[in-house]
C-alpha cells in the first residue's frame, strides 16, 4: 500500500467498512491522559471542548469522556462517514445514552456551531440542542482542509470553539496528502488595525488573485488556528521527528514543506506566527505481553520474548498563540 492513499478518503472508507474494529495508532488510548488532564485545569473555561481530529475507530474518542465533566465537550471529527456512522453507534452500544428521541445523538455539522454553551437571552443552554443530547459527544464528518467545514464549526457565540486539539497520527496521514491548491490572499487573515482594513478596501494592499499550492501541514494549522482559543493546546502523536515543516528547523526546500516567499507575500499567514512549540518529547510504546497473542504483537501464548527492540514516537505539544484570525 502506498503511503499517500491514507491522504484520500476512499482509502478509509474502505478500511473502515471492511475492518470496523477498534484501532489505536502508535500509542495506546490512555497515552495523552496527564496532559489533556493539565490542560483542562489550567483553562479559563469550565468546560473546555476537545476537538478530536481523524477520530477513526480508536478507543480515544471513548477514552476521552473519562476526562470530563460531559461526554458533549468532545467532538469527533473525521473524513470517512464510516468511522464517524460507527463512532456514534458504537457509543450508543457502550454508554446506552439517547436522547429524547431515543436515537443516539449524532451531531450534524451545522450542528456544532449552535451548540453553544449559555444563551446570551436565556442565561440557560441553547434551545437548539436537547438537554438529552449533552449526555453523548458529538460526531462530524469534516475535511480538515475545507475552508468551508472548519467556519461551519465557528458561531458568533463561540468564534474559538476548541481549547485542546487531540491528534494521534492525524498529521501524519495529512502529511501524505498532495500539496493543495488555494487562492491568494486566503480568506483566513491576522486580525488587523481599522486602517489596515481601510487600506485593503481602497486597494494600498495587493488583491490579485494568485493560485499557488500548500503544503497540506500548513493549511491544516491554519485552518485549526481559526477554531482555536488563544492558549489552546495542539497534542499531536507522530511516529516523525520533524512532523510539522511550519516549526524550526525549517525544511531546505518547498517539496519538504518550506514556505515559499511568493505564498507569504500574498497574503497566506505563516502557521509558525499561530503556534509555538512549547515542549516535543519521545515516547516508547509499551511492550504488548507474550500472551495476549501472535495477533496483538506478542509472540504466542506461553513463549518468551528473548529481545524487543525499542520503539519510539513523538509527542508534540503546540500552544495557540495570541494572533487572532478573520474572514476577510
Amino acid at each position: 500500500m502506498a503511503p499517500l492513499e491514507f491522504g484520500h478518503p476512499e482509502y478509509w472508507h474502505t478500511r473502515f467498512t471492511k475492518d470496523p474494529d477498534v484501532f489505536d495508532w502508535l500509542l495506546p488510548s490512555n497515552c495523552l491522559d496527564k496532559h489533556i488532564s493539565k490542560a483542562i485545569e489550567a483553562s479559563t473555561d469550565p468546560s473546555p471542548w476537545i476537538h478530536h481530529i481523524g477520530c477513526g475507530t480508536s478507543a480515544l474518542s471513548y477514552h476521552l469522556r473519562k476526562l470530563v465533566k460531559s461526554p458533549h465537550q468532545i467532538h469527533n471529527t473525521d473524513f470517512s462517514v464510516v468511522a464517524v456512522d460507527i463512532g456514534k453507534r458504537r457509543e450508543g452500544e457502550l454508554f446506552g445514552e439517547e436522547n429524547a428521541s431515543g436515537q443516539v445523538h449524532a451531531c450534524r455539522l451545522e450542528d456544532s456551531a449552535s451548540a453553544t454553551s449559555p444563551s446570551s437571552e436565556h442565561g440557560t443552554e441553547d434551545s437548539n440542542v436537547a438537554q438529552g443530547s449533552r449526555r453523548s459527544m458529538r460526531w462530524s464528518t469534516i475535511n480538515l482542509l475545507s475552508l468551508t467545514d472548519f467556519t461551519s464549526l465557528v458561531s458568533h457565540d463561540k468564534p474559538h470553539p476548541y481549547t485542546i486539539i487531540v491528534d494521534k497520527s492525524t498529521s501524519d496521514s495529512i502529511s501524505c496528502v498532495d500539496d493543495v491548491a488555494i487562492i491568494l490572499p486566503y480568506p483566513l487573515q491576522p486580525v488587523t488595525t481599522s486602517t489596515v482594513k481601510a487600506s485593503r478596501t481602497t486597494g494600498t494592499i495587493s488583491q490579485a488573485k494568485v493560485k499557488v499550492k500548500v503544503h497540506a501541514l500548513h493549511l491544516l494549522a491554519v485552518h485549526l488556528a481559526y477554531t482555536t482559543a488563544p492558549g489552546g493546546r495542539w497534542f499531536a502523536v507522530s511516529y516523525s521527528g520533524s512532523r510539522f515543516p511550519f516549526l524550526p528547523p525549517y525544511p531546505t526546500s518547498s517539496d519538504e514543506g518550506l514556505l515559499s516567499a511568493e505564498l507569504l507575500e500574498n497574503g497566506f499567514v505563516h502557521p509558525g506566527r499561530l503556534w509555538r512549540l512549547e515542549s516535543h518529547e519521545r515516547v516508547e510504546v509499551p511492550a504488548v505481553p507474550a500472551e495476549e497473542g501472535r495477533g496483538k504483537g506478542g509472540q504466542g501464548r506461553g513463549s518468551a520474548v528473548v529481545h524487543r527492540p525499542q520503539v519510539m514516537h513523538n509527542l508534540y505539544v503546540l500552544v495557540r498563540t495570541d494572533l487572532g484570525l478573520e474572514m476577510v
